[in-house]
């Protein structure tokens, strides 16, 4: 079995004496490197803390994090470190749950690429091809690549977010469909924190022949 990337891994010894920086992409490219699929890295915690390169340093130094590294279902790493509650504090345990943020941007990205698969949409075309009341506010140029890549300058939302809104798909894709972009749609990159899944929902239901919505599509078929 070929070693991993000598910045993703190091010895116990090494942590008590230093924080080593960890390069988690350096994973990504060693899986693909070494056409072994089955890597997966999972973080949780805090990530860059205060002024902390990664996961691994904020464990050295005390802040609350953790980090786990997996290679072929083998735990390589798995380490956690730093205070649970301020006011007690009680330190972080190996079972001490923590919020995951983002967990399910991976399972909606995996829905598109199913509805791109089936032939239901197409990466380069519009996204007004699909969802004419896109076009608004000067998005009839934006591709849906542009749109999954974080590239549109839609982050933002001129409505309150709030339980309602989400509940009422309908009402939710003429909010989305007026918001103007800001900046030139491919220009610039800008983390879709809140927007992404919402878009990428509405963009499912438009392609997907019985226009399910995420949650019921396109698994079932």
């Amino acid at each position: 079995m070929a070693h991993m990337p000598s910045d993703v891994t190091s010895s116990g010894s090494r942590f008590a004496r230093r924080a080593p920086r960890v390069n988690h992409h350096s994973a990504v490219k060693y899986a693909a490197a070494s056409r072994t699929p089955n890597v997966w890295i999972v973080k949780y915690g805090v990530v860059r803390s205060r002024g902390y390169m990664s996961n691994l340093e904020a464990i050295v130094h005390g802040v609350p994090s953790r980090i786990r590294i997996c290679f072929v279902l083998i735990n390589v790493v798995d380490l956690w470190g730093g205070i649970r509650n301020k006011r007690t504090g009680d330190p972080w345990e190996r079972d001490t749950m923590v919020i995951v943020d983002s967990a399910t941007k991976g399972l909606a990205a995996m829905t598109l690429a199913m509805a791109h698969s089936r032939r239901w949409l197409d990466y380069d075309e519009r996204v007004c091809t699909y969802w004419p009341e896109f076009a608004q506010q000067g998005k009839d140029r934006v591709t849906v690549r542009q749109l999954l890549g974080h590239q549109a300058g839609l982050f933002v939302l001129d409505e309150p977010l709030d339980r309602a809104l989400v509940a009422d798909l309908d009402r939710l894709a003429l909010v989305l469909a007026r918001q103007k972009p800001a900046w030139e749609p491919g220009t610039r990159q800008g983390y879709h924190a809140i927007t992404l899944g919402f878009y990428e929902g509405e963009l499912l239901r438009r392609v997907d022949p019985r226009h399910r919505s995420r949650g019921r599509a396109p698994s079932t078929g």
